[in-house]
């Protein structure tokens, strides 16, 4: 098969001024365009609206595009952020349903808000006829499946486009006098930081040498830095950098002993992997999403989400391991990390997009 032309849609898509937003769809695009059996287009919205009126305006234009693409007979398309980018399909009728592929990424299948949880669900009425679903984890798939009533043949499971082993990668040694703890995300509900931060102050009891690295911002981050700030002790021990480019982030993951992933809720979190390919073990929540590839006491330890005595317990477990052991550890979550390489994820996913194309053609 040559020439598969592909329309990928997406409400999130980065720009200049906003390089982080939605960069994962950009470096999914980017990995598709390589492949000279399809044929790209996509209709995007590039960057945050800065009002309401601005949000407004960039999705009717943004649905208009889509209502016009999907009159194209000859193409599939690709949904990215199901939620927010399908309600234009209410338009159309079950044959070309059947080309559509939507990947959901995470709150946007569970979303928090009303606007979300309403748009969810007028399209879930239709989800019965979409061609396929793509969704990071397999646990997500199976919750997927029962909350909508989709059949399992109709999931495909695919990590967010996997790790880029070619950017994080193992550059350093263990540590032995300072034990480095590390934490790249957002700060924002659900994430988890106050368990941390919580279980981090346990820690700081017991062990002198500590030190807690916070990369990353949100709507939580202020409330977070002061208290910090308004204890002598965790001043002492922690450090915020704020938001940090990609590039940055393996230098980051290298200094760290330990990466530890706090949050309540994950489709597949796709930062611990990121720590492990730079060899980092991961103390991460037993849930969901990051179980599927958190292996405990093999590539890290786990813990009861929102648990801080739990939490504080896994990282003294960790630091009582033997330095063999913790190779051995290191090891195990640099092999867990290869599963999930960019370039094998993508071979997979290109090979879904044509048997699609095939099953509805």
């Amino acid at each position: 098969m040559s020439n598969l032309k592909i329309v990928v849609v997406s409400n999130m898509f980065p720009t200049g001024k906003q390089p982080r937003y939605g960069i994962f769809v950009k470096e999914w695009l980017d990995q598709l365009k390589n492949d000279c059996t399809f044929k790209i287009s996509s209709v995007l919205i590039r960057g945050r609206g800065t009002n309401i009126i601005a949000k407004l305006a960039k999705y009717f234009v943004f649905y208009l595009r889509i209502l016009w693409v999907l009159g194209d007979s000859n193409a599939l398309f690709y949904f990215h952020f199901g939620n927010h980018s399908l309600l234009p399909l209410l338009f159309y009728r079950k044959r070309v349903l059947k080309r559509v592929i939507v990947n959901f990424h995470g709150s946007d299948l569970f979303p928090g808000r009303w606007a979300g949880k309403f748009l969810l669900r007028i399209t879930s009425t239709f989800f019965s006829h979409i061609g396929a679903f793509v969704v990071p984890s397999a646990d997500y798939g199976r919750t997927f499946a029962e909350n909508y009533g989709i059949s399992s043949e109709q999931i495909f499971v695919s990590p967010s486009g996997g790790v880029d082993s070619l950017v994080f990668q193992p550059n350093g040694e263990i540590q032995s006098d300072v034990v480095h703890i590390g934490f790249v995300g957002r700060l924002d509900p659900g994430k988890g930081f106050d368990t941390l931060i919580n279980g981090f102050s346990l820690l700081i009891e017991k062990y002198e040498q500590l030190h807690l690295h916070v990369v990353g911002c949100g709507s939580l981050e202020e409330i977070y830095r002061t208290k910090v700030n308004n204890s002598k002790k965790l001043k002492e021990h922690v450090t915020f950098y704020g938001e940090k480019p990609r590039s940055q982030l393996t230098d980051f993951y290298n200094h760290f002993d330990i990466f530890v992933f706090p949050s309540l809720r994950e489709s597949l979190g796709l930062v611990g992997l990121e720590a492990m390919a730079c060899g980092t073990p991961v103390i991460g929540s037993r849930i969901d999403g990051i179980s599927s590839y958190l292996k405990d006491e093999v590539n890290g330890i786990a813990f009861e989400a929102g648990n801080a005595l739990d939490l504080c317990n896994s990282v003294e477990k960790y630091i009582g391991l033997s330095m063999e052991e913790k190779i051995r550890m290191r090891g195990c979550a640099l092999q867990t990390a290869t599963c999930y390489d960019k370039n094998n994820v993508m071979l997979k996913m290109k090979y879904f997009i044509k048997e699609v194309w095939k099953r509805n053609t």
